[in-house]
């Protein structure tokens, strides 16, 4: 199985309450971003991840580091991909006939 380039978004709110909370963003065990939430605390921003892997199911998990934060509408933009909730998706092979 060759790795394949897929594209996925998600939503990400978070609440606090004296500083902006940083989090940490993670496919499986890779690190994929880290930042402070630097939005309005009642904002919504979306994340945007880059991924070159073999085809396979993946976890996305949130590391949080001062706030709670909540997660929405993980989604494909780009790619053969299967999202299986909020946290987890599978990267199709291309050339499978799902």
């Amino acid at each position: 199985m060759e790795k394949q380039f897929v594209k996925m978004e998600f939503d990400v709110f978070a609440e606090w309450n004296t500083h902006p909370p940083m989090y940490r963003v993670y496919v499986n065990d890779e690190l994929f971003n880290e930042r402070t939430y630097r939005w309005q605390s009642n904002e919504y921003i979306t994340e945007i991840l880059q991924i070159d892997a073999k085809p396979g199911e993946y976890n996305v998990r949130i590391e949080n580091h001062g706030g709670e934060f909540t997660v929405r509408s993980l989604r494909r933009s780009v790619g053969k991909v299967k999202v299986i909730n909020n946290s987890r998706f599978e990267i199709i092979e291309e050339n499978a006939s799902k």
